[in-house]
């Protein structure tokens, strides 16, 4: 009988698969931008991208040894915040392309990736001046700096492009066989809240509502979507979605009406919807373009101005909402009034859980007072969905944020009664 030593084919082959192993390609990727610990910010969305080859590594450690490596970092321009402009918000906007920097001989390859990824989400090709500036020193690694949170700045559409090229660098690089456009299941596990976050929101508005969620009990998470997001179905695993105030017309002229339809299926398939203001306007009738979410009218003209105002609870607002915020005052700004009170048309299967108390004054001096004792906040049904929409803004206030989360809350069928604001919540101002 023969024996053979396999010890030295075995040793062979370990070292033949540790260095194919080192080969493979690492992505090694920085995201340098704090969210809420309940937003689920870049880097969460990043780790759901699963390479068939290679790894995929997020962090602020150093890459492997691999001289192929790439690196890819994500930062954000920290320059002051803009407020919104009042008068041409379309000439005083900001570039919404990123600052790109590469190692030199993949500047081309970055270039294409990034706008094969951005496709027609940053309004069509970057200006001639646009360059990618060179990383010295650096084999495979490219710089993308993103402009800082400000109006008309998408924050969810800048996350878009970055989860594309992302995909798209993978595929290059051999660690995918394709792309992705939208999120993956895994974004979804727990119960996720779509947050609107593209043309139509005014400036922090959709930042107001991921305070609302985080700083209270509700147990959720928010999920930061675009309209492209929304037209390639990313609702269909949220729970809700949350669109903040800024202008009804501009969010249902962004979604498109195909995006109009995606949030209206959603809804009567079962899914929340939170409107406050724009929001509120766009799950009205009160335009063809609208959602029409809500059997309901707005009062014209639209316009009735801004400022504080008193709201008080319904008896049914108070059961939902806590008695605590039986009358609360609130920020206001030329949110919806329904003069027709849902109350003379059962029919419209719509409650009211709050009416406004007071009234505001309008630029030329007319105060509003037909808004007094009209619907504040309502609830209402859209198929198998729950829709609440707030006319003003107590998102503003962090003293608030529990009678928002029960807002919210109530949107997603949930006991709104347990909603609290969480233990160590700072008492700030409003935020505008």
């Amino acid at each position: 009988m023969v024996r053979v030593n396999f010890l030295p084919l075995l040793a062979v082959i370990l070292t033949v698969a540790a260095e194919a192993a080192t080969d493979q390609p690492l992505l090694h990727i920085k995201v340098e931008r704090e969210e809420r610990a309940k937003v689920i910010g870049l880097a969460q969305q990043l780790e759901t991208v699963c390479p068939t080859g290679g790894a995929l590594h997020i962090g602020n450690s150093e890459s492997g040894g691999n001289p192929d490596d790439w690196q890819i970092a994500f930062r954000w321009d920290q320059s002051p915040k803009q407020k919104e402009p009042s008068a041409d918000r379309e000439k005083t906007k900001p570039d919404p392309w990123p600052r790109v920097s590469a190692s030199a001989g993949d500047a081309e390859k970055v270039r294409a990736t990034l706008l094969e990824a951005a496709g027609d989400s940053f309004g069509g090709e970057p200006g001639a001046d646009w360059q990618i500036a060179t990383l010295a020193g650096k084999k495979h690694a490219v710089e993308i700096v993103f402009p800082g949170p400000q109006t008309g700045i998408s924050k969810a559409r800048q996350f878009r492009v970055a989860r594309r090229f992302v995909s798209l660098l993978m595929r290059e690089l051999g660690m995918r066989t394709s792309d992705e456009k939208t999120f993956r299941a895994g974004i979804f596990e727990g119960r996720v809240l779509g947050n609107y976050d593209a043309e139509g929101v005014g400036y922090g508005g959709s930042t107001l509502l991921d305070r609302a969620v985080d700083e209270t009990s509700l147990e959720a998470r928010v999920l930061p979507m675009c309209p492209e997001d929304i037209r390639e179905g990313a609702l269909a695993g949220a729970a809700g979605v949350m669109f903040p105030g800024g202008s009804g017309k501009a969010i249902a002229k962004a979604l498109r009406p195909e995006g109009v339809e995606k949030v209206r299926e959603f809804v009567a398939a079962g899914g929340g919807y939170y409107g406050v203001c724009a929001g509120a306007y766009f799950a009205n009738s009160g335009l063809p373009e609208y959602a029409a979410l809500l059997p309901l009218k707005h009062h014209q003209p639209w316009r009735k101005g801004k400022g504080m105002l008193k709201v008080a609870l319904t008896e049914e607002g108070k059961k939902l909402l806590g008695n605590e915020f039986a009358e609360f005052e609130t920020r206001y700004n030329c949110g919806p009034v329904f003069t027709e009170s849902p109350a003379d048309s059962p029919e419209k299967q719509v409650t009211v859980l709050a009416n406004f108390a007071s009234a505001v004054s309008d630029n030329e001096g007319t105060l509003h007072s037909e808004m007094v004792g009209t619907p504040a906040i309502l609830s209402g049904r859209w198929g198998k969905g729950r829709v609440i929409t707030v006319s003003p803004h107590p998102e503003s206030h962090t003293e608030l944020s529990p009678l928002v989360a029960r807002a919210i809350a109530l949107s997603l069928g949930l006991d709104p009664a347990s909603i609290r604001n969480k233990d160590g919540a700072k008492q700030t101002r409003p935020e505008y």
